[in-house]
This record gives C-alpha cells, sequence and structure tokens, in this order.
C-alpha cells in the first residue's frame, strides 16, 4: 500500500479542507470552503455563511503524495461515487455518468491509496 490519496484545497482565507479518496475517479480543481470554527481555528463572523461553513474558495494542492503535514488535521471529507444517479441534480448526476465523484463529510469508507492498480 502507500499513503492514502488525500488532498487538501486551501481557500483565499486560509482555510484548508482535507479530502481522502474512497473511490477512483475525477475531482474537481476548486470546491466551496468546508472549514468550520474550531478550537484554534476560529472563523470571523463575516466569513461564516448560514451553514456554518466559510464563505471561501478553496483550490485543490493536487494530491500531493506525501505524508499529511502535522499542522493538518485528518480528512473531514471524501470523494466518492454514488451507487445511484436518483436524487442527484442534473449537473451532479451528469459529473458522475462522466467519471466524476461527489463530496460527502467523511464516513468510515476505506480510502484508496496512491500507487493502487484499479480494479479490473
Amino acid at each position: 500500500m502507500g499513503l492514502p490519496r488525500e488532498n487538501v484545497y486551501r481557500c483565499e482565507y486560509g482555510c484548508n479542507t482535507v479530502t481522502v479518496d474512497v473511490d477512483r475517479g475525477v475531482t474537481p480543481f476548486m470546491i466551496k470552503c468546508k472549514s468550520v470554527s474550531r478550537p484554534g481555528r476560529p472563523l470571523m463572523p463575516s466569513l461564516t455563511g448560514p451553514d456554518g461553513e466559510c464563505v471561501g474558495t478553496a483550490h485543490s494542492s493536487f494530491y500531493p503524495g506525501a505524508p499529511r503535514p502535522p499542522h493538518l488535521p485528518a480528512p473531514t471529507h471524501e470523494w466518492f461515487r454514488p451507487s445511484e444517479l436518483a436524487g442527484l441534480s442534473d449537473d451532479d448526476a451528469d459529473h458522475v455518468r462522466r467519471g466524476g465523484l461527489l463530496l460527502r463529510p467523511r464516513t468510515a469508507a476505506d480510502p484508496i491509496y496512491h500507487g493502487e492498480q484499479a480494479a479490473s
């Protein structure tokens, strides 16, 4: 095995959203920042949306393939392939049909690893 396929998305306000892939597929370069206030890293109220998350736009670090730096938290979100398209928006369903993954809060799903061969 190698290292889990983790990525860090950093927004213009200095927040980091750490993700991990649990399925193979395509992930976007930019996402809405998923950071929330926490001890040691509070968000100013002016940077917090109604959902409690940062209002920033976060950019991918392109899966560095190195161990996660110790100052970053464990992944809070994961990229996954849904088992069905029912209930998805037209855009999300099209994205998944084209090989894209969707983002959700982290579950107990096993990550995939750098260097793993795709299942045949």
